[in-house]
């Protein structure tokens, strides 16, 4: 597996470029004519982004007229705007792109919708995953069968009895909202807990892991067992730019009991330069 230097994940082979490129640091580099760690010329490229998928249906349907819709397709100006305007005119038989396409679009002419690989966003290590591929699976739903024709959506899935899907698949908000809350009622998962991302970064993973500790053993000794505080963790990217990454993932019941400890011992001590420290409440992004 071809990785970037700076960052811990894979690079992304872009075919139109003929190069290796990292979605994290924009480094990029030529792809190779043998593989790395055995020297063998046979390389297989895996996975199942939008230009492989374009290859796959321009070789299934010859003759469809195909617009692809993602960073590097929409890269002149104005692509976008037409792309849209092209497929809501008929000029344009299927439209292919990433999440962005799913998302406050207005197509009435649509009557099939494909999701492909669904089972990366569910895996996720963040608590929010089902609900956002939910959310998902129900804004592509509402893609299809806006006009008279009624609409299909397929998933592509390994786990096709998964509850996001299953309550997707039959328009159950409330079903899925119920079971959503009993998993994290279990947990004591957001909203029955606060969630506070304490983060440390920097260059060296010895030094960005130590100030992770520093911090978590001054936390336990405060809080003497009221709120608890994990070891630090790699975050699940465990490396971006060079930077070594390490979480401390807090649930507490009030927010405003701990900030005052948090501000004075996370965000208040000045740390080395070359570190970066910081309090997220209600993160967002786990990753």
């Amino acid at each position: 597996m071809e990785e970037c230097d700076r960052c811990a994940v894979p690079m992304t082979y872009h075919r139109s470029e003929g190069k290796l490129r990292c979605h994290f640091c924009d480094a990029d580099r030529s792809s190779p004519s043998r593989c790395r760690e055995c020297g063998s010329p046979v390389l297989h490229y895996t996975g199942a982004g939008t230009e492989r998928l374009q290859e796959a249906v321009e070789e299934a349907i010859p003759k469809v007229r195909l617009t692809r819709m993602d960073s590097d397709s929409m890269k002149a100006r104005g692509a976008h705007g037409r792309a849209l305007t092209e497929f809501r005119e008929r000029r344009t038989d299927i439209l292919l792109g990433t999440q962005m396409i799913a998302k406050g679009l207005h197509f009435p002419n649509v009557t099939c919708v494909g999701v492909v690989g669904v089972d990366g966003a569910l895996n996720l290590p963040d608590f929010r995953a089902s609900e956002r591929v939910f959310q998902l699976l129900v804004q592509v739903a509402g893609r299809a069968g806006r006009g008279e024709v009624a609409g299909e959506v397929f998933v592509q899935t390994y786990t096709p009895f998964h509850p996001a899907i299953q309550f997707a698949r039959h328009h159950d908000v409330d079903g899925f909202r119920e079971q959503e809350l009993e998993y994290r009622k279990a947990h004591l998962y957001p909203p029955f807990r606060r969630a506070i991302l304490l983060s440390f970064s920097g260059p060296s993973e010895a030094q960005a892991l130590a100030s992770a500790n520093h911090v978590v053993q001054r936390l336990r000794a405060l809080w003497m067992g009221k709120v608890d505080v994990p070891d630090p963790s790699p975050a699940p990217i465990a490396r971006v730019e060079g930077r070594f990454r390490f979480h401390v993932f807090l649930l507490v019941d009030q927010v405003a009991r701990v900030m005052g400890d948090l501000k004075r011992e996370v965000l208040a001590p000045k740390w080395p330069s070359h570190l970066q420290v910081s309090v997220d409440v209600d993160p967002q992004d786990l990753l």
